[in-house]
């Protein structure tokens, strides 16, 4: 119950008109929704015959927003809520949010084969796992993709394999970060959702792109990194790996660093979760999930949510003080509130290698653990 009450706390907390100042993201980013207003942006574009990453005089007009980052597919799930006013909108998502939260737990329940004592502490990390204020906050995908890996990682595990390629291949349309999981689905020989996802994404991009050849540019330009610099993302509130090397390696930190560590964890995820004969593949869909956070170099703190389905996993396999900690890490927000001014570069250290270190400890902590 009290896991329940505190995440009650944070959905009205999310939803409450001044941001709260424990976190860096709800500080500074004053209004609510403003990565949903993206994707509701992208969404009336679609539905008025423009490109989805118009932001010009045509566009809707909306409270706050940010640009639209993913292939013009993804903007499907903004065309029916922009039939609705943005605040509107922006509420039914959240109310959407909840329900896939619901379910998310419904798959935890699932995978813990409805054993209460399994499920019980695993639910209660879900309820309180503070990265959901923000994600409800800001209106974000995160929780969602989390949820359809998770309803994947279960079926794939219960046998039901068809309706794991559907929810996989779902993810692989909705946000690009799981094709990393592409090694573990060939090794298993379930190339059906990279199959059908080329199809579905070369379908509906391919065709956008020569209807509107400028929006080339607009979304190749979230692949690459220009600069290091604020303006690129590198601020207080990007909690990634390359950010936390930034911190520890200033002077030589530019963008071929951060490249550098894209290739590098990517490449040591496939020489140690491929050679693992300790997963199935719903660990290793979980497992690539969570390393995509450790890739990414612009990892936000609502962004770990999508650590939840590598949690839940992890604690199938026996719950060891490395889960617990990493958990906790993953869990509690960053000491952002307590560092005010100009940060020592101890506390710049503590604030941006609290996450990316947690999320270290359980990929390592997964890939040692016993075989459930």
């Amino acid at each position: 119950m009290a896991a329940l009450a505190a995440h009650g706390g944070l959905v009205y907390a999310a939803l409450a008109k001044p941001g709260s100042s424990v976190f860096f993201d709800a500080e500074v980013v004053r209004g609510r929704g403003c990565d949903f207003y993206a994707l509701y942006t992208a969404g009336h574009n679609l539905r008025h015959g423009r490109s989805v990453y118009d932001e010009g005089p045509a566009a809707v007009k909306t409270p706050c927003r940010f640009g639209f980052r993913y292939l013009p597919v993804a903007a499907a799930a903004g065309v029916p809520l922009s039939f609705l006013s943005p605040r509107a909108a922006y509420k039914t998502w959240i109310l959407l949010i909840e329900l896939a939260f619901v379910a998310g737990l419904y798959c935890v329940w699932l995978l813990a084969r409805k054993n209460a004592s399994a499920f019980v502490p695993l639910a209660a990390v879900w309820l309180v796992f503070t990265p959901m204020y923000l994600e409800l906050r800001l209106g974000q995908y995160s929780l969602v993709q989390a949820v359809l890996v998770t309803i994947a990682a279960t079926a794939y595990r219960s046998g039901a394999n068809r309706l794991g390629t559907g929810f996989f291949t779902a993810s692989l349309c909705f946000k690009l970060n799981t094709w990393l999981a592409a090694p573990a689905l060939l090794r298993e020989r379930r190339k059906e959702p990279l199959l059908i996802g080329a199809a579905i994404l070369a379908a509906t991009s391919i065709p956008h792109f020569l209807i509107f050849p400028d929006s080339i540019a607009s979304f190749v330009g979230n692949l690459g990194t220009a600069s290091v610099s604020a303006a690129h993302g590198f601020t207080r509130g990007n909690l990634s790996l390359s950010m936390l090397a930034g911190i520890v390696w200033p002077r030589a930190f530019s963008a071929t660093v951060v490249n550098a560590i894209f290739v590098l964890v990517v490449a040591a995820g496939c020489v140690t979760a491929l050679r693992s004969k300790k997963m199935d593949l719903a660990d290793q869909l979980a497992f690539w999930l969570a390393l995509s956070l450790l890739a990414y170099k612009h990892t936000w703190e609502h962004h770990y949510v999508m650590a939840l389905p590598l949690i839940t996993l992890l604690a199938l396999r026996g719950r060891t003080i490395a889960f617990w900690i990493g958990t906790a890490l993953l869990a509690m927000p960053t000491p952002y509130y307590f560092f005010r001014g100009s940060w020592t570069p101890f506390e710049q250290f503590v604030h941006h290698g609290q996450k990316p270190i947690g999320l270290i400890i359980l990929l390592v902590a997964m890939l040692m653990a016993r075989k459930g």
